[in-house]
Parts: C-alpha cells; sequence; structure tokens
C-alpha cells in the first residue's frame, strides 16, 4: 500500500487493547513513505510501550529528508540517532520523547542523548547536534523519587544536543520535583535562544501531600519572584507558561525595559487544554 501524498504518520495513539495480540511491523510502509514524511508520531496515549516490532536496524542516515516533528519513545528516536539520520540535524525542529514505563528511565533517556552526541556508532557524520531543533519535551513527568537526582544531568545532555538553537521547552519535568530558582536558570539559560518555558506550579513552590484546597493557594508575588530570578540568567527568555494545580494554566510575560533584564509580569490566564 502506497500513499505517495503522506505527510504526517500517527501509529499507536488509540486504546492499547484495540491492538491484535501479534506484533506488527510496520518498518516497510515507514520506510517506504520516507521521502515525504514530516510528522512521525509512534507512541501510544497511556504511557505504555505501543505493539510496534519495528525493525530499526535497517534505518539509514537518508531516510526523511523531509521529517520536522517526531514524537515515540527514547529508544526508537536513540536508534535514529545511532544510525546518524541526516534530517536530525538538518530538518527536525520538534521533539517529543518518553521512556515509556521502563526501570531506570533515566538510564534510558541517557542512551538516547550519547547516541547523538556519539561519534563511535553508525557511518556517516554523526549527528552530535539537532542544530535545527526549535522545540523540545522530555517525558519525565512521571518519574519517582528514585530517578529525581537524574533530571538536572538529563537538561545537561539536553542543553548540549540542541542548546544552541532551541527556543521552546514544554516539559516535563516531574511532579513533585521542587528545584532552586538559580539552579533551574543556570540550567535553562544554557540553551542561548530559549523563549518560552512551561512550568508546573509544584517545580517552583513543592508538593504538600496534606491540607485543604484553599491551603495550596500560591500567591503571585511568589511566583513573579521565583520567575524574575530565573530570567535574570535566561537573557533570550520571553514568555513562561505555569500549570497551577487546578490545572489552569498562567502565561507570565518578561519584560526588559531599555534591554535589561527587567520584570516579570503576570499575563492572561487560559485553561488547561484538554
Amino acid at each position: 500500500m502506497r500513499f505517495p501524498h503522506l505527510r504526517v504518520l500517527s501509529l499507536g495513539n488509540g486504546p492499547i487493547n484495540i491492538f491484535p495480540q501479534e506484533k506488527e511491523d510496520y518498518t516497510d510502509f515507514i520506510i517506504a513513505h520516507s521521502d515525504t514524511i514530516e510528522e512521525l508520531h509512534l507512541r501510544d496515549g497511556w504511557g505504555r510501550e505501543v505493539p510496534l516490532e519495528l525493525s530499526w536496524s535497517r534505518l539509514r542516515a537518508d531516510l526523511f529528508p523531509r521529517l520536522h516533528s517526531f514524537t515515540g519513545y527514547t529508544s526508537t528516536f536513540e536508534a535514529m540517532a545511532r544510525a546518524r539520520m541526516n534530517c536530525l540535524r538538518t530538518t527536525l525542529r520538534s521533539l517529543d520523547v518518553f521512556t515509556g514505563l521502563v526501570n531506570s528511565p533515566s538510564s534510558h533517556m541517557k542512551n538516547m542523548f550519547e547516541a547523538i552526541l556519539s561519534l563511535d556508532s553508525g557511518s556517516g557524520p554523526p549527528v552530535r547536534c539537532l542544530s535545527a531543533l526549535k522545540e523540545i519535551k522530555l517525558g519525565m513527568s512521571m518519574w519517582d523519587k528514585g530517578e529525581w537526582s537524574h533530571v538536572i544531568s538529563m537538561i545537561r545532555l539536553c542543553a548540549q544536543c540542541c542548546g544552541s538553537s532551541l527556543e521552546v521547552w514544554r516539559g516535563e519535568l516531574p511532579w513533585c520535583f521542587m528545584i532552586n530558582c538559580k539552579l533551574l536558570g543556570e540550567l535553562f539559560g544554557m540553551f542561548k535562544k530559549l523563549r518560552v518555558i512551561h512550568l508546573k506550579e509544584y517545580t517552583i513552590r513543592g508538593f504538600e501531600l496534606t491540607g485543604l484546597e484553599d491551603d495550596y493557594a500560591f500567591e503571585d508575588g511568589k511566583i513573579k519572584e521565583y520567575l524574575t530570578s530565573m530570567a535574570s540568567s535566561c537573557g533570550a527568555l520571553e514568555e513562561v507558561f505555569v500549570t497551577r494545580r487546578n490545572w489552569t494554566m498562567e502565561r507570565w510575560t518578561v519584560s526588559r525595559p531599555g534591554g535589561d533584564l527587567g520584570d516579570v509580569a503576570p499575563g492572561c490566564r487560559v485553561q488547561r487544554p484538554g
């Protein structure tokens, strides 16, 4: 089956029980359309392994010459990096990766970044840098406490791979993971063109297991103080979207009058989509 104008391919987005018991190999279909595919989405929406048997050992460096958006598992993207696919350096603008429900998810994500940076595997020019990448989402939101210590090293590895080009950080830092504003500013400051950051309120204020809903009200002044400190280390930062505990999202803008770092001011509030 061939679709000569196929630009967007999405596999594995339904409930897990709609799939047949036997695993399917879609490699032939995907590779046959690699010349036209611009968006490739290969993960389910349930945080579980998609039952697809993709033979990524057959990847070549010249596949997907138009690919600008990828959503999938870190193991898949690692295989693409080890194949030294040219598109990772030249056309890929948006990346959304998730480890799946695996033991030691930080190790899987580290393997992906190291494959990008590696000089040792594959043939042809190494990837080294995702130099066209503008937007990233790292699926760390469900990491447990045993993985929190690796979050900072993951951000540093990410900066090595796309620190010169990234403009939008969509997350996701783990829930219940609070990080000092100065350190967070230093980490995001490694992304020289970063304009937009998405954060959870928990990242700013921490997470408490007891108390009434009213006890979780977090003053705008506290958020403003935190973001102002963070913005002082992020020279290109323009907007921060903070998702509150009640799932509303607040847009905060960075004002730099006269070219100074300036202040952080609250903007409009929008409902969280979905």
